[in-house]
Formats: C-alpha cells, sequence, structure tokens
C-alpha cells in the first residue's frame, strides 16, 4: 500500500454521466482483480472530505483506468479534472477475488451499473488465461452501459438486460441468470458487484450449493485500511468484518443481509 500523486492522463464520458478516469500509476504496482484505490483531488477541496474508493477498470504497466459516477461532491470534482492535474492515490487495498477456480465450473460475472468496474478487469485477466466466462450485464437504460471491445473473445458470451428495455433482455440482471441458471445444472463459479438491492436478490433467491458467488461489496469508507471501523459488515457469529481490509470481496453466504440492510 503505497500514497502517491499521480497525473490524470484523460477524463472522458464513457455512458450517460459516467466517466473513465485514467491516471498515471507511479511505482508499477500489481492490481488484483477486486483491489480498489482510495483517490482525492489535488490541491485538496475546499470542504473537508476523505478520499474516494474506486474500483480498478483496467491497467497497463503504467496507468491505471477508473469508473466515476457523481454521488457526491468529491466526484464531483473527479469527473470534471482535466487532462494534466493531479490527484492523490493510496493503494492497492483490499483483497481479490479468487481466480482459483475448479476446472469444472462455469464462470459466469453478473454486474449491476457501474459494479462492471472490477468485473472488466476480473474478464481481462480470464481472456489473458484462456478461461471462458459469461458475462451479465445490466443498468437502468443503454444510455447507461459502457460500451468496451477488448472483452469480444471466443472465450466469452456477453448478455445485456435494462429495466426498460433499450438493450437487450427487459429487466433486471439478475432476471437474466435466473433464466441462464435455469438452462444448465453444471457447478457455476459467479462473480458479482452492484447496488445492494442486486446483491441481496442474489443472496434471496440463489441459495443453491451447486453454485459458488463471490461479490464485491460497496461501503461507505473513510481511510481504506481499516483504521476508522466506518465500513462494518456484519457475519455470522453476531461479529463484523471489514470492508476495506476483509474485502471488498466476500462470498455471499459470508455477510448477514438482513442485518446489514
Amino acid at each position: 500500500m503505497q500514497c502517491c500523486s499521480a497525473e490524470i492522463l484523460s477524463n472522458v464520458e464513457i455512458a450517460h454521466n459516467v466517466y473513465k478516469l485514467i491516471i498515471q500509476k507511479r511505482n508499477n504496482e500489481i492490481w488484483k482483480p477486486g483491489n480498489f484505490l482510495m483517490v482525492l483531488p489535488e490541491p485538496a477541496p475546499p470542504f473537508f472530505s476523505w478520499k474516494k474508493a474506486f474500483s480498478v477498470y483496467s491497467q497497463t504497466e503504467y496507468q491505471l483506468e477508473m469508473v466515476i459516477k457523481k454521488v457526491g461532491r468529491v466526484t464531483e470534482i473527479l469527473e470534471k479534472a482535466k487532462a494534466g492535474t493531479q490527484v492523490s492515490y493510496l493503494g492497492p487495498l483490499g483483497n481479490s477475488f479468487n481466480t482459483n477456480r475448479i476446472h469444472d465450473e462455469e464462470t459466469i460475472l453478473v454486474a449491476g451499473g457501474i459494479g462492471i468496474a472490477p468485473l472488466h478487469l476480473l474478464a481481462q485477466f480470464f481472456i489473458t488465461q484462456g478461461i471462458a466466462f459469461t458475462l451479465l450485464y445490466g443498468a437502468t437504460t443503454s444510455s447507461e452501459i459502457i460500451k468496451f471491445s477488448d472483452l469480444n473473445s471466443a472465450s466469452s458470451a456477453i448478455f445485456y438486460a435494462t429495466e426498460d428495455g433499450s438493450k437487450g433482455y427487459k429487466g433486471k440482471v439478475t432476471d437474466v441468470l435466473s433464466e441462464y441458471l435455469a438452462k444448465s445444472s453444471r457447478k457455476k463459479h459467479i462473480y458479482a458487484c452492484g447496488p445492494f438491492a442486486m446483491l441481496n436478490a442474489l443472496h434471496s433467491h440463489f441459495n443453491d450449493p451447486a453454485l459458488t458467488i463471490e461479490v464485491s461489496i460497496e461501503s461507505v469508507m473513510a481511510c481504506g485500511f481499516g483504521v476508522c471501523r466506518g465500513c462494518a459488515i456484519p457475519v455470522a457469529g453476531n461479529a463484523y468484518k471489514m470492508a476495506c481490509t476483509d474485502g471488498p470481496v466476500f462470498t455471499l453466504d459470508e455477510i448477514i443481509w438482513e442485518k446489514w440492510q
């Protein structure tokens, strides 16, 4: 984990109110699918604010890419930031997805909204390893779906769902998952990231021993490394784990969803 000052190399809108921010990677650090970073504009905003957590969308040897959607004052500043300006970032933080899959398991990625970010990096990893996967990607409407071509390969299949029916299946991405799972009884490893309602629906409707489900969760964080204790997640045994240090990736059945809700 390192704190660095980095230059913004590019910042472009890639879907409706969704921006891809590309920054300089400063120390050749290694980022695994599921890791996140804490980011703050430089100079620091005039109002008091902690860094904001972002998943890594993609990376090269010298660059980090993240997806930004405005949810507060820090993201409002970042989505307007110009190339050549500076940010500070802290990372790599958190754990990562388990990529040591059992070979007879089918691999499914389920993304809701900007939950596509860590799954995009995971899918890129699978492509480099020659691992076949299916990506189910949902949003409210087609304008919110990020367009990408780098995940199209002979070993991948991508299906879309929009709640208004403007692209792909009309309905929620979990509806697509339900139909997809009904077609095969083969064991499956599911990786998911999205809003709470989507992840809670996985917990409610996909409790099946033939499924291994990992979820990358979002939680309010102030520090990113376990000091502030603001991202406590209820788990079995009347205990808590920290989303920033024990997560953000958990198995679906670790979390006590009713209590977290």
